[in-house]
């Protein structure tokens, strides 16, 4: 098989910054360029967040919306421009919109989400990449949106692969030590948006007084809404460099993910039934234990040898997990399950292999 020598990932989303995306690009994109000639990243502009050593590895070229109206259509245009003076074979694209960019070269489209449903541009990009001969398939980070997308699309002839997100190694400081203790550290990694499950943790801290809870996360701004929730046996760090997140898993016991079924990101985005969260897998890399709320999407990754299930408004379930979670023998054998599960499936690594694999045996088909 012929093997790609450059490929182009190209992302609306804004490079550097702090969105969950951005990290997603910023792991992502070193992987993908030790496995081929050139990885190209092509993004919207960043804000001043920094990345050291992110831009000596990666090439990385920009654009800069001018503030008018349209956005998307000068996204589109601005994009386009770029990417005919690109070099690169093929386009991996997390920018949904790719179809309807002009004299494009082939390109496999990341779905994050049920994209057809979120309007007129984005179904109309869908419906035609269903089609059209550049399009050389579609990635999808979790069954639930494959199996959706097959539903919208039933006579989809293009090949469609569940490719799941991951996570990078914790650095060799890291030792995940287990601490032989009653009084347990839970752990909260994560955003304030609706439906995350920040309210879980705040209701469970206060009926599980006897453990600690840190938050990681969240703006002055947040966190000051939530004084009147705060209680003795509750921390709130504020925002952690993703790359110092580390520190504060040393004195971790348990992690938890409390997920909602309804995820709100924005005004209209709902993502609650695909969104495969980044700090799921983080959390495995760490051997910690996890406890996760009892929905189907989480279920994809997780199990019962790597996580301790809850339903995901039944604050005792929750409380019961963590009871059950004070025998250090159980903790340790949990979070070394999930720390092999993450070292064969989920580092960036493997999925930088996966998807090259992909759009090499595409490029070959087509």
């Amino acid at each position: 098989m012929k093997s790609l020598k450059r490929l182009l990932f190209l992302t609306d989303t804004r490079i550097p910054s702090g969105r969950a995306s951005a990290i997603h690009v910023r792991k992502l994109l070193p992987a993908l360029g030790e496995l081929c000639e050139e990885a190209e990243l092509l993004s919207n502009e960043g804000d001043d967040t920094t990345w050291p050593g992110f831009h000596e590895n990666v090439k990385h070229k920009t654009i800069r919306l001018p503030s008018l109206k349209g956005g998307l259509y000068w996204m589109l245009w601005l994009f386009g421009k770029a990417i005919r003076k690109s070099r690169a074979e093929a386009i991996y694209s997390r920018f949904v919109l790719v179809p309807l960019l002009r004299q494009i070269k082939p390109y496999v489209i990341e779905l994050h989400d049920d994209a057809w449903n979120k309007g007129f541009l984005f179904r109309k990009a869908i419906n035609k990449a269903v089609t059209h001969k550049q399009c050389l398939g579609f990635t999808a980070i979790t069954h639930a949106i494959k199996s959706d997308l097959l539903s919208a699309y039933p006579g989809l002839q293009k090949r469609v692969e569940v490719i799941e997100d991951a996570a990078a190694p914790a650095p060799p400081e890291y030792h995940p030590a287990i601490h032989e203790r009653d009084c347990l550290n839970a752990v909260y990694v994560g955003s304030f948006h609706q439906g995350k499950g920040l309210e879980v943790v705040l209701q469970l801290a206060k009926k599980a007084s006897q453990h600690r809870f840190t938050v990681i996360g969240g703006s002055p701004d947040q966190i000051d809404q939530l004084s009147g929730e705060k209680t003795a046996n509750l921390t709130f760090t504020g925002f952690v460099d993703h790359d110092q997140i580390w520190k504060h898993m040393l004195d971790a016991d348990v992690c938890l993910l409390p997920n909602q079924p309804n995820v709100k990101t924005g005004k209209k985005s709902n993502i609650g039934r695909y969104t495969s969260p980044l700090k799921m897998f983080e959390y495995m890399s760490y051997a910690k234990p996890i406890i996760a709320s009892d929905l189907p999407v989480l279920k994809e990754v997780l199990d019962d040898q790597i996580a301790i299930f809850a339903g995901h408004e039944d604050v005792s379930g929750w409380e019961k997990a963590l009871d059950r979670l004070t025998d250090p023998l159980i903790r340790e054998k949990i979070g070394k399950q999930a720390y092999q599960r993450f070292n064969e499936k989920y580092t960036w690594e493997k999925r930088a292999e996966r998807i090259l694999s992909f759009v090499n045996e595409e490029l070959e088909r087509a």
